[in-house]
């Protein structure tokens, strides 16, 4: 899943036509695969798959950036609206996003401003839809209306490492040579709200400290929840497959003693057994 992270990008643009039985059958059970995965907080996600119903080759506005076309089907999850849980979303539901990419499907988080009234039957009482992705083949090519949203967002831009994690002190940049810097290249490259980078990261010790850098018009006020609280867990999930695979022994925990920021607000911290 590393590899994964390394490969996918946002998609927009499909192949212009349905998907087959069995691609249908292997997409859904790569969903269910995941129902039972819970967040870092402990929260699962209830999963739903649905077939577009547009014809082919017209497009359907039901993304952030603009339209979505030819996108045979849809899937998306739902969950309650706090912050813990929004965090567990976005850790789950990136880690569907990477098992389908590895299957060679494209998909794109679909957040804030897409179309809920399209997909509110699927959502239980006292539950919110975060994030939807559509899911299919890969155009060939890119149109140019995918490549002006791709410049838009700054999808290929990606700070780099020591504006986005620091040592011992939030005046510290990580250094590169720092023993986590390869795992924590693997969360750099993740995907955010509008490219918009929020991760603050702070090694210390034994642990790390993840934060959330907000920005205006991405709080509750404007979507109705906390869309960067995804892009929280969207790291923490990158940060486990990366240490994951370089074999490092870690936990998930919730640091009362954690650095304060008036700038970040803390999220959770992972730490490092002997």
């Amino acid at each position: 899943m590393k590899e994964a992270i390394r490969k996918r990008r946002s998609v927009r643009t499909y192949q212009k036509q349905p998907l087959t039985d069995e691609q249908q059958k292997r997409i859904k059970e790569t969903i269910a695969s995941y129902a039972d995965m819970r967040g870092p907080f402990g929260h699962p996600v209830k999963f739903f798959f649905t077939q577009s119903n547009k014809q082919e080759g017209k497009k359907e506005k039901v993304g952030t950036y603009g339209f979505v076309k030819n996108a045979p089907a849809y899937f998306g999850g739902t969950t309650q609206n706090t912050f813990r849980h929004l965090v567990d979303f976005g850790y789950v539901f990136e880690h569907v996003l990477l098992a389908l990419t590895e299957q060679g499907y494209g998909t794109v988080w679909l957040g804030g401003t897409f179309h809920r009234k399209q997909f509110q039957r699927f959502a239980a009482k006292g539950h919110i839809i975060p994030a939807v992705s559509p899911v299919g083949v890969a155009a060939e090519k890119t149109t140019l209306r995918e490549k002006a949203i791709r410049k838009f967002a700054g999808a290929s831009n990606r700070k780099p490492l020591e504006e986005i994690a620091f040592q011992n002190e939030f005046s510290e940049p990580l250094d590169k040579d720092h023993p986590l810097a390869d795992a924590l290249e693997y969360v750099r490259m993740g995907p955010s709200a509008s490219n918009k980078q929020p991760w603050r990261i702070l090694a210390r010790s034994k642990k790390v400290h993840f934060y959330l850098r907000y920005h205006p018009g991405y709080r509750e006020k404007a979507f109705g929840y906390n869309l960067q609280a995804l892009d929280g867990g969207i790291a923490l999930a990158h940060f486990k497959i990366a240490l994951d695979s370089f074999g490092k022994h870690h936990r998930f925990t919730y640091d009362q003693k954690a650095p304060k920021s008036s700038l970040y607000e803390y999220v959770l911290s992972v730490e490092f057994k002997d």
